[in-house]
Order: C-alpha cells, then sequence, then structure tokens
C-alpha cells in the first residue's frame, strides 16, 4: 500500500519494505544438467527421492544459471514512490545560501559557459533552461503530465547542439557526460552509431543487450526469457545525452529503425513508446531532461530508415544551435571543482522542487504576459513573411511559452518565494532573446 495513487508506473523508483522468500523444496532441475557427478531426475522427467538430493547439491553453485523456480520472491508489505526532484531539494535544504555577490542563476550560467562551452554564454543559458525542464501537471488528474495541442508535454524542452563534425561531437558528448553526472541524480549516455544500434537490438532467442550499445526501447528478452535492462528505461527527472554525430550512411533493420523511431518520440513529444507481448504497443511519459548533440550539414540517411538531408532532423528537439568547437586553454580535466558542483547542484534542486501538490508546481502565465505573446507573435510572423524568412507557426509560438516558463523557474531558486512561480514580462523578453541568438 501507499499513499494517494497506488499504481506503479514503468521506470518507477520505489523505496520497500519486504520478505524475501525462498523455499529450495520448490526447485525443479530435472532440465538441467549437472557440472559433476549424479544425475538430475528420470527420463520421464520424474524425480524420486535421490533425484530430490542431487536437485539440492546443484543449489551449491554447480548450475551457472538457477531456474526461475528458486529465485527468490520479495512479498511487499509496504512501498513509497521515490522522486528525484524531491529527494535531491531535500538535500538541498541542508546547504545554506551562497554569499557570493553573484546570484546562483548567473553563476550557474557562467559557469556551464566556460566549463563546457568555451564561454559560449548563449549555450549556458540554453543548457541550464533544459536542465530545468519538467512536466507542467494536472493536480486534478493525479498529476498526469500536460500536453500541448502537437502533443509535446508542456514544460519540457529537448535541447540540439549542431557541431562542425564527428570529433566536435564526441568532444562535447564526453565534457557534458563528465559535468552532467556530477550535477544531476540520473545521466545516461548513448553513442548513436550503426555498431550499437545493430548490436542493441534484441529479440527473441537472442543473447542481453551489450551495455555499451544503444538497446531498443521496447523491454527486449534474453534467451532464458527474462527481460533484459534498458538505457532508456530512465526515471522522471533523469537526463539523457545521445551523441548522434557517429551515425553515418548504412543500413539497419527493423529493430534498429524501431529504436530510431522511439528516440525521436522521446526528444520531440517526451513520450517513450515500449512495445510488449502480443505487439501491443503503449506510449509513456517520459518526463526526463533530453540532449542531442549532432552534426551540421549533410546528415545521415539510413536504408529502411528516416532519410534526411540534415541530421538534425533524424531527432527533433524544441530549441537548436549551432556551435563551433570551443578550444580549451590548459584544460586537464572535464570534471567541475567540488564547490562549483555543489553551488550549481544546490541552485539546480531548488529550481525544481516539487511537492504533492502538483499545481503548485506549475509555472503561472499572466494575462498581461499573454496579451504580449499574442502581439509579438503576429508582428513576428509579418515580419518573417516581409524578409521571406522560415514560417513562424504554432509550434514556434509553443516553444517561446515553454521557454518563458523555463526562464521564470530559473529564477525560483534565487526568489524569496518559490512557492509562488509566475512568468514575468521579463522572462517571455529573455526567451525571445535567447531564441534569437540561438538561431545566428
Amino acid at each position: 500500500s501507499t499513499k494517494g495513487d497506488c499504481h506503479l508506473r514503468l521506470n518507477d523508483i520505489v523505496s520497500m519494505v519486504g520478505v524475501v522468500h525462498f523455499d529450495p523444496m520448490e526447485a525443479d532441475f530435472s532440465a538441467q544438467e549437472p557440472s559433476s557427478g549424479g544425475s538430475v531426475g528420470a527420463a520421464d522427467n520424474e524425480v524420486g527421492c535421490e533425484g530430490l538430493f542431487d536437485d539440492m547439491a546443484l543449489l551449491d553453485g554447480q548450475v551457472a544459471l538457477p531456474p526461475p523456480s528458486i529465485l527468490p520472491r520479495l512479498h511487499v508489505l509496504t512501498f513509497q514512490r521515490l522522486d528525484l526532484d524531491t529527494m535531491a531539494d531535500s538535500i538541498a535544504q541542508d546547504h545554506p545560501h551562497s554569499e557570493d555577490v553573484m546570484d546562483d542563476r548567473t553563476f550557474t550560467i557562467k559557469a556551464l559557459s566556460e566549463h563546457i562551452f568555451g564561454g559560449k554564454t548563449m549555450a549556458g543559458e540554453a543548457l541550464l533552461l533544459t536542465l530545468l525542464s519538467m512536466a507542467e501537471r494536472d493536480g486534478a488528474q493525479q498529476g498526469r503530465p500536460l500536453q500541448t495541442p502537437s502533443g509535446s508535454m508542456l514544460g519540457c524542452a529537448s535541447l540540439n547542439f549542431a557541431m562542425p563534425g564527428s570529433q566536435a561531437c564526441k568532444d562535447l558528448s564526453g565534457r557534458l557526460g563528465a559535468v552532467l553526472r556530477q550535477l544531476l541524480p540520473v545521466t545516461a549516455l548513448a553513442d548513436l552509431s550503426l555498431p550499437s544500434l545493430t548490436a542493441g537490438v534484441g529479440g527473441e532467442g537472442q543473447s542481453a543487450t551489450p551495455s555499451n550499445s544503444m538497446p531498443v526501447a521496447s523491454p527486449i528478452k534474453t534467451s532464458e526469457g527474462r527481460i533484459a535492462p534498458s538505457l532508456l528505461q530512465l526515471p522522471k527527472g533523469a537526463c539523457l545525452v545521445i551523441n548522434q554525430g557517429s551515425l553515418v550512411e548504412g543500413r539497419v533493420n527493423d529493430g534498429a529503425y524501431c529504436t530510431l523511431v522511439a528516440l525521436s518520440e522521446i526528444t520531440k513529444h517526451h513520450m517513450c513508446p515500449y512495445r510488449f507481448d502480443g505487439m501491443m504497443d503503449f506510449k509513456f511519459e517520459a518526463d526526463i531532461r533530453c540532449i542531442v548533440i549532432s552534426r551540421t550539414g549533410s546528415g545521415a540517411s539510413t536504408t529502411n530508415g528516416p532519410a534526411s538531408e540534415d541530421q538534425n532532423k533524424l531527432l527533433p528537439c524544441a530549441m537548436r544551435t549551432k556551435l563551433s568547437a570551443p578550444a580549451y586553454d590548459k584544460d586537464t580535466g572535464h570534471e567541475l571543482s567540488s564547490g562549483i558542483a555543489k553551488r550549481i547542484r544546490t541552485y539546480l534542486a531548488k529550481c525544481r522542487a516539487s511537492n504533492e501538490n502538483f499545481e503548485r508546481n506549475n509555472i503561472g502565465l499572466s494575462r498581461d504576459l499573454l496579451l504580449q505573446a499574442e502581439k509579438d507573435f503576429v508582428k513576428l510572423r509579418v515580419a518573417s513573411r516581409e524578409n521571406q524568412d522560415a514560417e513562424i507557426g504554432e509550434e514556434d509560438f509553443h516553444r517561446w511559452l515553454t521557454m518563458t516558463r523555463l526562464q521564470a523557474r530559473s529564477r525560483i531558486g534565487v526568489s524569496e518565494n518559490p512557492a509562488a512561480a509566475v512568468a514575468s514580462l521579463a522572462d517571455w523578453t529573455a526567451a525571445l532573446e535567447l531564441d534569437a541568438m540561438m538561431k545566428k
């Protein structure tokens, strides 16, 4: 039993109290061969007393893989669902506010910009917004995520960094991975290459997914019929960094193509499609922070897969910017110093703090802001047509509103009253300015 919603969902993290039950008398080894001495069972699979003692002898480690009949059963008495943001915030409460003249938001952007992007403030601010990306939820529907008309999760913004080459993508992926693992509870790195896609596709009768490959989004079974863990089985609040720069032209099979489709759903809509036995498809929420690193110019096209002139279209993201390969002077490592990492962790935890009342975690938009947003949308749309620029549409408007919410959330950590989170006109202006800089 648990408080509130008692239904467990895929990828939930729980703390539980229970009893582990193990009864070796129920074990049946009739289908296995002993490693040495004795015989197990008879030709007709009947196990007598002697066979039973032979079975018991195999419990001493002579069988490499125990049958399911002797796997311990966990009888759960009570459990509690854990939230990464709530846990991080409880730790942040123990750390006093920094007395530095520079506020935590400015300090975080400066640190990320200098250490990861060679001083590019725009990239550091965009990364901060993505690290604060989290779904707006409906308190009346047990915290169900709210969605835009296009199906995107409200409040979530994935980020795409377009780099000049594969090596630049690899370097940025390594640096992001090292830094984000210092700052976030869960960070997963995925190298999206043809070998990893192909090796990561499992199926009935195939071996488990290699740990260094990109697994399929659907739960796959090993040859023993057990569910193999997947890199994409991430809890709410985790961060997924995908290095797409390694992907080149080639042929992929159906399983790898399904993985690409699943990744596209995650980066675009923050939903992860799973396929279960019986060809039953179901989309689970993927309220995670998504960062995609891709190459500029002509991208990879795949046979029996999505072909595109631009690699960035393969995994669409809400925010996108092009970067040059940054030069790091006298750089001896990827990691932040412990003091800087601790301060940024505390700031991020305060901004993302959540509680049981989901509606209090949402960022409100005032009527004045919405009226100004409507005027600016019409103005910018007219200007784009006059200048024969790319058409500005509904998706752009929703992206600006999401960035506005994230700008407001980034100020919660430096606010005296974080409970009343309402975006201001200044947040809307900052969102438009950042969006314009990212397009240059």
